[in-house]
């Protein structure tokens, strides 16, 4: 219970997080992706993307998974909170025609490519997305204060955590 109550977010901080981001939520993304089984595929392409062996639309075409394959890979303009949050949280970093690296999905191995940025025709507003912004944040307080916790009980006692079990702890695994 000690954890839970440091792990709280008020409603301040929601509101200081949806000022801090307004240009997030005020934009819409229009972007590509690829879906794979594999990670050494999704780095294979990744490879073959960067070094411009192959066009993003026709890798989509000829490997994705996702039903926007046949698309290309396009799946249009999309707003913040309607896309996975493992996509928001890298698009917003991106710049037009960029690729991202590989990384894991519930559907599988992901590349994204994002096409272009526009200001959104409806904004979002804050209670659009306080709850989203509720979960980012609770995420992030939690793996904080179980680092902090972690720290102070590794000061405390004599104890160590095994490499792995370290990784696993500071990964979204347990949070």
């Amino acid at each position: 219970t000690v954890l839970a109550e440091r792990v709280q977010v008020s409603e301040g901080e929601i509101g200081d997080y949806f000022a801090a981001h307004q240009a997030e939520y005020s934009s819409e993304y229009r972007y590509r992706e690829i879906v794979v089984r594999s990670q050494p595929e999704a780095e294979d392409l990744y490879r073959r993307l960067s070094s411009n062996t192959i066009a993003f639309s026709r890798a989509a075409e000829q490997h994705s998974l996702a039903s926007s394959a046949r698309a290309g890979g396009d799946l249009g303009w999309l707003a913040k909170g309607t896309m996975p949050p493992e996509v928001e949280e890298r698009i917003a970093r991106m710049a037009p025609q960029e690729i991202s690296p590989p990384f894991e999905t519930a559907w599988g191995w992901t590349l994204i490519q994002l096409r272009e940025r526009r200001q959104s025709q409806q904004p979002l507003d804050l209670q659009d997305v306080r709850d989203e912004i509720l979960r980012y944040l609770t995420m992030e307080r939690r793996r904080a204060v179980y680092t902090e916790y972690l720290e102070e009980v590794q000061q405390s006692y004599p104890v160590r955590f095994h490499p792995e079990l370290d990784q696993r702890l500071q990964s979204s695994e347990f949070l």
